[in-house]
């Protein structure tokens, strides 16, 4: 697909930022065939940025240390990506899945200020010289195409299912609305334009909303987190890295002013790879956003976790301690494995979740604050 004039002059820009900080490199120039010179340059400078830093980081691996300066060098590549990324709007470029899987995790534990404690769980990356990492992406769905519905699963208000796309050898999911309430359509409408235009690892992605037949299009995932944890019963050090990516969601959400509002070990998914696993969190249905207007005082308290006082106050005054409260019982759970908590043998776990589910001005005040103090538990669990 041709560049619009506006993106080639945004390229052009990319290209001169890099020069003037240095980065600009065409060590990775002739593994891009594109059309575009500076779209080439560019993506040949940030592959060379990208994997110098994870040179280093491998490099650090005895240590278990990043340094304050290339910790920020992270952060701001980080940053850099994801405007090249979403500025190329009709190009629809994508990062590929082994680095970006690698950033997700790094963006768990990376320090915004000072240097960076790396976890036990973090292994060596494997370098990308051959190949390139920037790739175009082509439309998921193919038109006026047959395919057989397999279902998977039910909620409240809607089903959903599960198909083969031959053309890409993968499984995708469709979420479809069961009723036709004006009021839940839009609910459903947001539920997946909210989802669509976050940009986190540990949310289920999206694709394509269909408004004629109330359904969307979104990726598949193997399993739930209650599931996993029932079936699999993962080692403490899986626990932690399990927890460690719910942190970084909700504080991605929080950061964004959203809150989730039915969390639960069953709206959280699990995608599964040959040794490590990630979250995805999904069912955004009850979402409350700055712009939200559709919450009204006798909506259902619908969220398995949720804090009972909110039958009083009514859920349209949800707040971050109520979230908070329903991620101390999550993470407990994990920790647990138990979903009753009335006999809690370890201390250090029993004293979090009594503050967790404590009088609301007594609880974590908000998720910097809950983080820190579920960072700081994990440790004391060494």
């Amino acid at each position: 697909m041709e560049l619009s004039k506006g993106e080639k002059s945004f390229l052009k820009n990319v290209v001169e930022d890099l020069r003037e900080l240095g980065k600009f490199s065409i060590k990775y120039k002739e593994i891009y065939e594109f059309e575009d010179e500076n779209l080439s340059l560019v993506c040949s400078s940030f592959q060379n940025w990208l994997n110098n830093i994870f040179r280093y980081m491998n490099s650090q691996l005895q240590s278990r240390y990043f340094h304050a300066d290339d910790s920020r060098e992270f952060i701001s590549l980080d940053s850099e990506i994801d405007i090249f990324i979403s500025n190329l709007y009709s190009q629809k470029i994508e990062l590929q899945k082994e680095y970006k899987d690698k950033i997700a995790e790094i963006n768990v534990f990376i320090c915004k200020s000072g240097g960076t404690s790396v976890p036990e769980t973090f292994s060596k990356i494997n370098i990308i010289e051959t190949e390139p990492i920037f790739y175009f992406n082509e439309t998921i769905i193919k038109k006026n195409k047959s395919i057989k519905l397999q279902p998977v699963g039910e909620g409240s208000y809607a089903k959903v299912y599960k198909y083969y796309d031959e053309d890409y050898e993968e499984w995708f999911a469709v979420k479809k609305l069961k009723g036709e309430d004006s009021k839940e359509i839009e609910r459903f409408r947001r539920e997946f334009s909210t989802m669509k235009r976050l940009n986190s690892p540990f949310i289920v992605k999206v694709y394509k909303y269909l408004a004629s037949e109330n359904k969307y299009i979104m990726e598949y995932l193997d399993i739930t987190l209650f599931d996993y944890i029932q079936k699999t019963k993962p080692n403490m050090e899986k626990i932690k890295q399990i927890i460690h990516q719910i942190l970084g969601c909700f504080l991605y959400l929080s950061q964004n002013d959203i809150l989730h509002r039915d969390i639960s070990p069953y709206n959280i998914l699990i995608k599964k790879y040959d040794n490590n696993v990630l979250i995805k969190v999904s069912d955004f249905g009850l979402v409350k956003t700055e712009e939200s207007f559709l919450t009204s005082t006798n909506t259902d308290i619908k969220g398995s976790l949720n804090d009972p006082q909110l039958k009083v106050v009514g859920f349209k005054n949800y707040e971050i301690r109520h979230e908070t409260y329903a991620l101390s019982q999550l993470i407990t759970f994990l920790l647990t494995g138990k979903r009753n908590f009335s006999n809690i043998k370890n201390k250090k776990i029993r004293a979090f979740l009594e503050k967790g589910i404590s009088d609301i001005e007594n609880r974590f005040q908000n998720m910097e604050e809950f983080s820190t103090e579920v960072k700081k538990l994990l440790r004391e669990l060494n």
